[in-house]
């Protein structure tokens, strides 16, 4: 009658590999088989099966060489530098960003205690001082393009040589000639001794920034406002400065 013989396997407590029961040495790392004693609870670790640190796969090795690639860095970074090209476009080159500018030197030269003159038509009341401020919205809109030429600034423009008509009538009667000339639908609907008003049949940008103001009123208490500036073109159609305030 034959019999089987059973072959019992242990593993190797360094390398983890199997060797025959019984074995004094591993026959895959030449270490010395220690036999467990009864006492001993410790479980055994198949070293060959644990890894220390997980290995990465491949597609992991390559996206991290694609990653580290200088083709890669060179276009994360000319993402950046678009991102930061067109946030300074729109901060500074457009019309509302520059609207938004002028409110903001406008606002810094009311917290120093300077003069707003340069940011704002004569006949606009200053705020009162302004601790804190946040921008909400922006809306614009096409208004006809009408200028003032008035007595007081043609003495001021005169005095300084800024224009070379000898006399006020002389200063009107140039104005008058410019834009009914244009055939644009230019045309004075306004006038006396002191101010001529003319409708030059052109047209500019009209825009109304919403703000939130902190702001301390004459009883020195910190209130909120919610403000709307409205921005225009100066009667020179070149910069553009606050023509009304509202709260």
């Amino acid at each position: 009658m034959n019999t089987v013989e059973v072959i019992t396997m242990e593993y190797c407590n360094e390398c983890g590999n199997e060797v025959i029961a019984g074995s004094k040495f591993c026959n895959s790392c030449g270490s010395a088989i220690h036999k467990k004693t009864p006492g001993n609870t410790s479980t055994h670790v198949n070293r060959k099966n644990v890894s220390a640190t997980p290995s990465l796969k491949v597609s992991d090795k390559k996206l991290i060489r694609l990653i580290k690639s200088k083709w890669t860095i060179s276009f994360i970074a000319l993402v950046i530098l678009g991102f930061a090209a067109l946030y300074t476009y729109n901060r500074y080159f457009t019309l509302e960003g520059e609207a938004k500018s002028v409110v903001a030197s406008y606002i810094k030269a009311i917290q120093n205690g300077d003069s707003t003159s340069d940011f704002k038509s004569i006949d606009v009341d200053d705020f009162y001082n302004v601790t804190d401020y946040k921008f909400i919205k922006a809306s614009k809109t096409k208004v006809d393009t009408i200028i003032h030429v008035d007595r007081s600034d043609w003495d001021n423009d005169f005095f300084v040589g800024r224009t070379f008509e000898k006399t006020y009538e002389k200063e009107k009667e140039y104005y008058r000639a410019i834009y009914e000339a244009k055939g644009v639908g230019g045309k004075v609907i306004a006038e006396d001794d002191d101010t001529m008003t003319i409708k030059t049949g052109l047209q500019h940008d009209k825009l109304m920034l919403l703000y939130d103001l902190q702001a301390v009123n004459g009883l020195g208490e910190s209130v909120m406002k919610r403000t709307y500036f409205t921005l225009e073109n100066d009667d020179y159609g070149k910069n553009m400065e606050i023509t009304e305030i509202n709260y």
